[in-house]
């Protein structure tokens, strides 16, 4: 009898753990680990929402945007530009682009570091003008976008005037003739080893980034037709040869930081009539120890 009433209160000291240890877990999360959501992101603005303009989304380095307590998203109805970092997952990221479709003003979305899957939502966002989608800015393995094609197919991407697609696990730049507004451009990734001369209107664009890539050259029929571009980035590429820049007759700033790792002559670029000193800035830089320092500090 007595060995039965023991085991009978270690049963209970036991069924007590397992209830008390998950929930002192909770606890004890939710009051040292600091825990955001949307609404969280949107109440520390102290504003009314329809005062609201712009909005960063920002959990920080080590967590996660939170999927729930978001309803607050779609009532923002002056918000013009939002910004989104660490959103956990695609499901989380479908109901975030949900609530944006409500928001007629919204011109500007940027994506940092999240798995959103997939872009098809986004479309639905009446007035979008920028589309920023960088998935690697805290160095981590960069993911895929299921329907990245969607930029050139969807008929509801065409009135995009800035693109930014970096860090996705891409090979190819997407067909994106069909953005006739396009004027900037930015594509960065390190399996991007060329670029299809007839994926751009190149014509139209007056700001390229090409950057943090293994491309060894650029096309000719790319060069010709780059007849407005202003701001031309190539930093971290392969490209050991520029003398294409001195055929870009209205190139107001050029930035190639890291060509002294590739041995790059960058003599030739002071013959342009718009040459500027800084145009030879940062050709030891490394992006490589900068991130490592990063981590460090």
């Amino acid at each position: 009898m007595f060995w039965k009433e023991k085991g009978f209160i270690l049963l209970k000291i036991i069924f007590m753990m397992f209830l008390i240890i998950p929930l002192f877990s909770i606890i004890f999360h939710d009051e040292i680990i600091p825990r955001i959501t949307i609404n969280d992101c949107i109440n520390k603005q102290n504003k009314k929402l329809e005062n609201i303009y712009e909005l960063t989304c920002n959990p920080g380095n080590e967590f996660s945007l939170l999927s729930y307590d978001y309803n607050l998203l779609g009532k923002l109805v002056n918000l013009e530009k939002i910004k989104f970092i660490g959103i956990g997952s695609e499901t989380d990221a479908q109901n975030f682009f949900s609530e944006l479709t409500k928001l007629t003003k919204l011109k500007t979305v940027e994506i940092e570091d999240s798995r959103i899957g997939r872009i098809y939502k986004l479309g639905e966002i009446e007035n979008l003008k920028d589309l920023s989608i960088d998935g690697r800015i805290y160095g981590g393995t960069s993911f895929q976008i299921k329907d990245l094609d969607l930029l050139g197919t969807d008929s509801r991407f065409n009135k995009l005037q800035s693109l930014t697609i970096k860090h996705l696990e891409m090979n190819e730049i997407p067909d994106l003739t069909r953005l006739s507004n396009l004027t900037k451009l930015t594509v960065a990734g390190y399996k991007l080893t060329s670029i299809n001369p007839d994926s751009v209107n190149w014509g139209n664009l007056i700001y390229l980034e090409i950057s943090d890539n293994s491309i060894h050259s650029l096309d000719n029929r790319i060069i010709t037709n780059l007849v407005n571009l202003q701001s031309l980035n190539i930093s971290y590429s392969d490209i050991n040869d520029v003398k294409f820049v001195l055929d870009l007759p209205n190139l107001q700033n050029f930035e190639y930081r890291g060509y002294k790792h590739n041995n790059v002559n960058m003599e030739c670029i002071k013959a342009h009539p718009n040459f500027k000193e800084d145009w030879l800035d940062w050709g030891w830089y490394s992006h490589k120890w900068w991130w490592n320092w990063l981590k460090r500090n």
